[in-house]
């Protein structure tokens, strides 16, 4: 157990009550690790490392098997350089790499590290983890895991690392006691990342009514409609809630008909259900995150969902300005056919005035994709066909 995680269970202990009582304490979570780590946590983004057989300079090397082992750097800001050195190796020329090496200790050595073999492996697919790694902290050592897969056939490889940790405990806020999870979300080894792009952001969940709300890592959180001012240490070993005051707010607009929005950015992340369109948040930058409309119809309810964004999702609320966002209907309906020698490719797909990717649900439950129709001049050729989801 690390220095950090050894002060989060003494303060647990001796200092929980006081915690609780006067609010704006430190808050200490507990450390999880797995490599099945996405059936605990949901939704993570991995980081994609660029590969090379160039051996590199400076990096004491061990005997590697194979006369071209694979180098890359896997990015964190919680080692000095930047990076921690990875190594693949495999036991013969046309075999998988299935043998890993990590800089796990930040001393540009490889030599000094033990081999790590895939714990499953394929012709041409291996997976690692969870793997350790120690980051320097003020505090003492600090311990991280994460996952690594491999993928690859002749000349195009792919190299991906996915966290394979996260904080997990008990909460309380304004009295009451929640469950919280914290997710190195953008897999970098830090817990703390504020982005309005949502591939970057960290994440925070709460537990309410036995469901998990996932927002982002940001200067505010709501819990149970109360604003807080919220703090995450960047190892993820704490948090720390104080009720907001003296915060600054805007407003923005959205058409009537739209009945849930969420928007993100360094603030965190805010779930609205307008009423008359107009919404209220803290002053900031952020980006349209998804948004919803219903209509009912006899006895069904139909729901138009979109979700994902980029920059022209983005907009800015001060005190004084009150911008409209181009959300809602109407939707384009967007056909594409491609070619390939004698293969014909329909795509189908239904889009935002912002690039958005739209479905469509009836009852909350997903309609069924459209046909098409093929057919020639003189009919000797008639079928239709059902597209398909994805």
């Amino acid at each position: 157990m690390s220095r950090r995680q050894i002060l989060g269970v003494w303060a647990i202990l001796a200092l929980g009550v006081v915690s609780y009582a006067f609010g704006g304490q430190e808050q200490w979570l507990n450390y999880h690790s797995s490599r099945q780590y996405r059936s605990f946590v949901d939704g993570t983004h991995s980081q994609h490392i660029q590969i090379t057989t160039e051996k590199p300079e400076g990096v004491e090397l061990p005997e590697f098997k194979s006369d071209e082992p694979l180098f890359g750097k896997f990015k964190t800001p919680m080692v000095k350089d930047g990076y921690l050195w990875i190594a693949l190796d495999r036991n013969n020329k046309k075999g998988v790499y299935g043998i890993l090496y990590v800089d796990s200790n930040g001393n540009k050595s490889l030599k000094d590290e033990t081999a790590i073999a895939a714990y499953a492996r394929e012709q041409s697919y291996a997976q690692f983890g969870p793997i350790a790694v120690m980051f320097d902290s003020n505090d003492g050592p600090i311990t991280y895991h994460f996952n690594l897969s491999f993928s690859g056939y002749q000349e195009k490889k792919y190299v991906y690392v996915s966290s394979g940790c996260w904080y997990e405990g008990q909460i309380t806020a304004d009295g009451t006691k929640y469950q919280c999870m914290l997710i190195d979300y953008d897999s970098d080894g830090t817990f703390n990342e504020k982005s309005i792009n949502q591939g970057k952001a960290d994440r925070i969940q709460i537990k309410k009514d036995g469901k998990w709300e996932s927002a982002f890592v940001g200067n505010y959180i709501t819990i149970a409609d109360k604003l807080y001012n919220l703090k995450v240490a960047r190892d993820g070993a704490f948090i720390k809630l104080t009720p907001a005051v003296d915060v600054n707010y805007g407003k923005f607009r959205v058409p009537s008909e739209i009945v849930e929005l969420q928007v993100g950015g360094n603030n965190g992340s805010f779930l609205f259900r307008p009423e008359n369109g107009l919404c209220k948040i803290p002053t900031g930058q952020y980006q349209i995150l998804k948004w919803s409309i219903e209509e009912k119809k006899g006895i069904d309810v139909w729901q138009l969902q979109a979700r994902g964004s980029n920059e022209k999702a983005r907009f800015i609320v001060t005190e004084t300005n009150e911008p409209n966002l181009m959300i809602g209907q109407p939707v384009i309906s967007k056909l594409e056919i491609f070619q390939n020698e004698k293969n014909h490719q329909i795509n189908y797909t239904l889009e935002g005035r912002l690039g958005e990717s739209i479905t469509i649900s009836r009852n909350n439950s997903r309609v069924s994709a459209p046909k098409v129709y093929i057919t020639n001049a003189d009919k000797s050729y008639d079928k239709t066909f059902n597209l398909e989801y994805g």
